[in-house]
């Protein structure tokens, strides 16, 4: 069975079965197990060989386990109306500062004497150096604790709840196109679940200590743990638009008619074309436009003229040796153009990538190189399922999806006129492609005003 028909497949099961309401032990255990499944299948394991993981400092690391400390200071304090910010997993270096492009502009935006804002900083961000702001709360201390603690959860769970752990097994048996991955897959959807018991509980201390009222993220699927603690203690829960949202995405999609049960109240979107977007819809959330702050505020300030033969290649590990295949197959058709490789953040400086051997192209480390001074100079700009093909819109780039790497989740913005669906190999009727001029066009996002962020605040608190 080919990747489409087994997800659709899929999609039925999950629908036909309710799993969005099986529970163990009050825990909707699908929610968080969903995606890693799906993408599993979807996506494969192509680009796993590639990735070389940063390494980790020691001293950095105590020193964050340390600073988690600093909740202490809210202990006995009685001011209440917080506003919490968890970072993304993912920052950018902005004038030798590491920031979160999703939330940074809330520093800025909200007057201090007005709003007293606590960051959290999850344990993933240790790699970057200097990552910290002061005021900052790193969650490793946390982590480290709740590693303990799911021994004993663990214990519980095989003694109480034994016969949701066999269902699971039965239901994976169903699920898995190669029944010997189903030890693995089961191991993994059970550690899921007792990491999102003992999280919830953690962090319901830690937000009733720090007595917030509003959570702000930059991601939901994936931080289960802090939304459920979130809501059950009457905060209101924020999710800022991260990625690009499409039927095909299933951190987001779910519109296969189950329902996502952990979902924040509401989802600030980026505008455009997520002003009616099928899978947020699907999402759960209350949906309101805002705009994308930072491209905004880099389309006023990047750098470089356009240039109507420059072609930047938008890597991503998944289907990157697609994209190598493709450049070296239509080496002829691309000699005219000046290609360069933007390399996915997840490659390290010392990283190989599928196009290390590729002779007449240039190749740029997220480090070494801005993507989006790359799209100021670029007409063309060709990729997969990369939400940086929707960002290249906000530039004027003609965008090329690679028919085939998309994985079905780019047809919408083809369908809407923001790109164009390219073959394998460069034909006569495809060249006419390749021959468009860059011109204004209507980007996929809203620009930001900056002030909407906290005049949504006051109409949430009021």
């Amino acid at each position: 069975m080919d990747k489409m028909k087994y997800i659709k497949a899929l999609e039925r099961l999950e629908l036909e079965k309710r799993l969005d309401r099986s529970v163990i032990d009050s825990v909707f255990w699908w929610d968080f197990s969903r995606y890693f499944i799906y993408q599993k299948y979807q996506r494969g394991k192509e680009g796993a060989a590639f990735i070389k993981k940063s390494k980790l400092s020691l001293p950095r690391l105590g020193i964050r386990l340390l600073l988690y400390l600093r909740v202490v200071k809210f202990i006995g304090c009685k001011k209440t109306g917080r506003i919490v910010v968890l970072r993304h997993a993912r920052l950018k270096k902005i004038n030798g500062k590491w920031i979160d492009l999703y939330s940074y502009h809330l520093s800025s935006e909200l007057d201090p004497n007005e709003w007293d804002v606590i960051t959290l900083d999850p344990p993933s961000n240790s790699i970057y150096k200097d990552g910290l702001d002061p005021e900052m709360i790193p969650l490793d201390l946390q982590y480290a604790l709740s590693w303990f603690l799911r021994f004993f959860v663990q214990l519980k769970f095989y003694l109480l709840s034994k016969e949701g752990f066999d269902e699971i097994r039965k239901l994976l048996f169903y699920i898995c196109q190669d029944p010997s991955e189903v030890d693995s897959i089961y191991k993994t959807i059970t550690k899921k679940i007792i990491s999102h018991k003992v999280h919830s509980a953690i962090y319901s201390i830690l937000l009733k200590i720090i007595r917030a009222n509003i959570l702000v993220l930059s991601e939901g699927p994936g931080n289960e743990a802090i939304i459920s603690s979130a809501k059950k203690i009457g905060i209101t829960v924020v999710e800022l638009q991260h990625g690009s949202p499409a039927i095909g995405k299933f951190n987001y999609d779910y519109s296969s008619g189950i329902k996502k049960t952990y979902v924040p109240d509401y989802f600030l979107s980026y505008g455009g074309i997520y002003k009616n977007n099928e899978a947020l819809k699907s999402y759960g959330s209350q949906i309101i436009s805002m705009g994308n702050p930072y491209l905004t505020e880099r389309l006023r300030n990047s750098e470089g003229e356009t240039n109507l033969s420059y072609m930047v290649i938008v890597s991503q590990p998944d289907i990157d040796l697609k994209l190598s295949s493709w450049i070296i197959s239509n080496s002829k058709a691309l000699k005219e153009f000046h290609v360069k490789v933007v390399l996915h953040p997840s490659y390290a400086e010392s990283s190989v990538s599928p196009f290390d051997n590729i002779d007449k192209i240039n190749i740029c480390y997220v480090g070494s190189c801005d993507i989006y001074d790359e799209f100021r100079k670029a007409n063309f700009v060709v990729g997969g399922f990369s939400t940086a093909l929707y960002e290249a819109t906000f530039f004027d780039c003609n965008v090329l999806v690679l028919k085939g790497c998309d994985l079905g989740m780019m047809d919408e913005f083809v369908e809407l006129g923001y790109g164009y669906f390219v073959n394998n190999h460069i034909n006569d009727e495809s060249m006419q492609f390749f021959n468009k001029k860059r011109e204004n066009k209507v980007a996929v996002f809203d620009q930001y005003t900056p002030g909407n962020f906290e005049k949504f605040l006051k109409k949430v608190v009021n």
